[in-house]
């Protein structure tokens, strides 16, 4: 899922980046640079937030009836942390797929995008 805040004149453009970098990534893998510069800030999120019982309750809700909650909770770390460049490019090749995307555009009253 990607979000974000531009201005109505940018919308278009704001698709067009989002899907030229899909077709990159299914096309060609992202660099170790790339890559080590989106897990770092991940690993930092993920070590400072499991330390509190907050980021436990919300993760495990559920888990009563589900063990799976568990059993990704105890991969979660390993799975976004030892991430590789292929994987990423096989993981982009089967979700990021034109033509079964959808988006959505909220504006101000009275503001068309362009």
């Amino acid at each position: 899922m990607v979000t974000s805040q531009v201005r109505p004149d940018r919308v278009a453009y704001f698709y067009d980046v989002v899907k030229s970098t899909a077709a990159d990534l299914v096309k060609n893998p992202v660099s170790e640079d790339e890559l080590q510069r989106a897990v770092a800030p991940m690993r930092q999120l993920l070590t400072r937030a499991s330390t509190g019982n907050a980021f436990w309750m919300n993760q495990m809700e559920g888990a009563t009836h589900d063990p799976r909650y568990v059993e990704a909770m105890q991969r979660m770390g390993q799975d976004m942390l030892t991430v590789t460049a292929p994987q990423l490019q096989v993981l982009a090749a089967k979700y990021l797929v034109p033509g079964k995307s959808w988006s959505a555009v909220v504006l101000p009253e009275g503001v068309a995008a362009k």
